[in-house]
């Protein structure tokens, strides 16, 4: 549920989605409870890959939709279902690992999609067009890391126009990596 509407997608992380996969909106407002806002189908711009509804704006009347296989996002008209931009540029090949464990965190904010997962860049989207902004890759200076020499970070929060990262793990070996980032970002520029 965002707000006065709730949105719902055929497939969702778990398996391959059919093609073409389908979209739909209800309204919540009082009076229109249930009245449908749109129901369409989408034709996959690839077979076998897997599709998650990551993100919804109802002030950019937006939602987003991520492909695993291909680490591509692709936006959508919230008021109609339509199809507005995408794909997005692949991000890093690591990224589809933090989604297999349903450990992406993507964010809207301010007109920005906000992605950052395993491959240790975090990547900022125009959110109506899809066009790439800015990246910043969190880099382990030591190079301790056991798949990149890069952090596998997660964007955790927004405040005062700034954008605030850190270091996830959820099964770390010993030794463990020295150094794990805390990082705040111009979220405007990425500096």
């Amino acid at each position: 549920r965002y707000g006065e509407i709730v949105v719902g997608a055929e497939n969702q992380r778990s398996a391959v989605a059919d093609n073409p996969t389908s979209f739909w909106a209800f309204s919540l407002e009082p009076g229109d409870e249930g009245d449908l806002i749109f129901n369409v189908e989408w034709d996959l711009p690839r077979e076998n890959v897997t599709t998650h509804l990551t993100q919804i704006s109802v002030e950019d009347d937006i939602f987003v939709v991520y492909l695993r296989e291909t680490r591509e996002f692709y936006g959508f008209s919230l008021s109609t279902g339509a199809e507005l931009w995408g794909p997005t540029p692949r991000q890093s090949y690591l990224d589809s690992y933090g989604f297999a464990s349903m450990n992406d965190w993507d964010f809207i904010y301010k007109g920005k999609l906000i992605s950052g997962n395993v491959g240790g860049i975090v990547y900022c989207y125009d959110v109506q067009t899809g066009d790439l902004k800015w990246t910043y890759e969190v880099s382990d200076p030591y190079s301790e890391m056991l798949w990149s020499n890069n952090w596998w970070v997660k964007p955790l929060f927004f405040s005062d126009g700034k954008l605030y990262i850190s270091h996830t793990e959820h099964s770390p070996v010993d030794p463990r990596p020295r150094g794990a980032p805390f990082v705040c970002l111009d979220a405007e520029t990425g500096d």
